[in-house]
């Protein structure tokens, strides 16, 4: 059975000497039984060096990379989705454009 994840992967590539580039995605991806996140890592990589037309050759720099299970159900441990006793969790603001903000890219299966 395949799982449904949620990452945000930011990079930074040269495009000039002296100027560089940064770009910042998020969305979901989903991932087959036996997966890697270092397979995942490279897919979503490879994918956004050809969405941003980032040539092979240029030297580029992941800033942050996250991946974490979108069902939140495996994560009620995680201080991030609790709340204080008789309280409820509330979402942060709404997200302008696309359901997933902007500069999203679409979901990928793999």
């Amino acid at each position: 059975m395949s799982r449904e994840f949620h990452y945000v992967l930011t990079l930074t590539w040269s495009v000039a000497p002296n100027s560089s580039r940064t770009f910042t995605a998020d969305g979901m991806v989903t991932a087959d039984p036996g997966a890697t996140r270092h397979g995942l890592y490279h897919f979503l990589l490879g994918h956004l060096r050809k969405v941003k037309v980032i040539p092979d050759d240029a030297a580029i720099t992941t800033n942050c990379f996250v991946l974490e299970p979108n069902d939140l159900d495996s994560l009620t441990s995680s201080p991030a989705v609790t709340a204080p006793a008789g309280e409820a969790a509330h979402p942060g603001p709404p997200r302008s454009g696309d359901e997933r903000g902007p500069g999203c890219v679409p979901s990928f299966p793999c």
